[in-house]
């Protein structure tokens, strides 16, 4: 794997693969050797330099380190050389080569991770370093963007792909910024085709869960062009006629690849999909759209949560890969 350290591809033929779209900081974070195992480092840090994160309200301990190590980190960024060289020898790279995509990629050998220094939910099953998992963290695509760079991961990776995952941040057509979603199935627009989600291991109860105090909201999404699709009545009609409770850009893009894959025998047919996101706006109230900057309480806990839900998953040793 040109120049990423000792990642060895060759190992990783036949090894069950979850893709996960995601913001990727968030992703990493929650499995990040360095991160954890200089906590107090980093939390004490947090304290002396940003005290209104560190002094606010956290239900998740967790949710504090990971809003202070990025300003941590840009106060510091000669930490940043010695974080890398930690996560690679427990398995997390981060691939240099992204001139053909702009997005960063992430590969996870779930076999090598630390199981002392990992967030706290996470419980790695015994005898870890037995069962290879690859977790293939990518970056947020861009609308048809998405569509091109899963079907080249589909082809690359093939029957190997267990799940596809996306974890990311939508528009929500009821409740708050801050909010879940959790979509059941996507309807392009404009054509209105409907692609269903499985969200396999997931459901409103168990989000609900990770994120007490916040609204869950399970439903249709659509997904858009672009970001300046914010015609009232359009949304009201996805809303009322389709049961959408979001809109984003690359649900529907991602799951026709699943389905174009899957009706070829390229993929399994049981491939597991889940599709969850946190709300960036409310595109029918002015005051909650994507001009009003997200606050941090709004946007690192309700993240977190949809994280480690899908992390717990892919995590997962499933019983028919032992």
């Amino acid at each position: 794997m040109n120049g990423d350290s000792d990642f060895d591809d060759d190992v990783f033929e036949g090894v069950p693969v979850a893709i996960i779209s995601s913001n990727t900081h968030s992703v990493v974070n929650c499995v990040s050797p360095f991160l954890h195992s200089h906590r107090e480092e980093i939390l004490e840090w947090g304290r002396e330099n940003v005290s209104e994160i560190y002094n606010a309200s956290w239900q998740n301990p967790s949710d504090k380190l990971y809003a202070i190590a990025q300003h941590f980190f840009r106060d510091h960024p000669e930490r940043k050389e010695e974080r890398n060289q930690m996560n690679m020898k427990h398995g997390i790279f981060t691939l240099k080569e992204t001139e053909l995509t702009g997005i960063q990629v992430d590969l996870i050998d779930c076999s090598r991770l630390d199981p002392e220094h990992i967030d706290p939910f996470f419980k790695l099953p015994p005898n870890n370093k037995k069962h290879r998992r690859l977790i293939v963290n990518i970056d947020y695509a861009f609308g048809k963007q998405a569509e091109d760079i899963l079907g080249n991961l589909l082809l690359l990776f093939g029957p190997s792909v267990r799940s596809v995952n996306a974890c990311g941040k939508a528009g929500a057509l009821q409740g708050n910024r801050g909010d879940l979603v959790i979509n059941d199935f996507f309807v392009m627009h404009p054509n209105d085709l409907i692609a269903w989600v499985g969200n396999e291991g997931i459901t409103k109860a168990s989000l609900e869960q990770l994120a007490p105090g916040r609204n869950v909201w399970q439903g249709g999404g659509v997904t858009v062009p672009g970001t300046l699709m914010q015609d009232r009545p359009l949304l009201h009609f996805y809303k009322r006629l389709y049961g959408c409770v979001s809109l984003e850009m690359e649900g529907s893009y991602y799951l026709r690849q699943v389905q174009r894959y899957v009706s070829l025998h390229h993929l399994k047919p049981d491939v597991a999909t889940r599709f969850l996101y946190y709300v960036s706006d409310v595109p029918l109230q002015v005051e909650s759209n994507l001009g009003v900057n997200l606050k941090y309480d709004e946007g690192i806990p309700p993240l977190y949560a949809i994280t480690r839900a899908l992390l717990e998953q892919a995590l997962k040793v499933d019983e028919k890969d032992k």
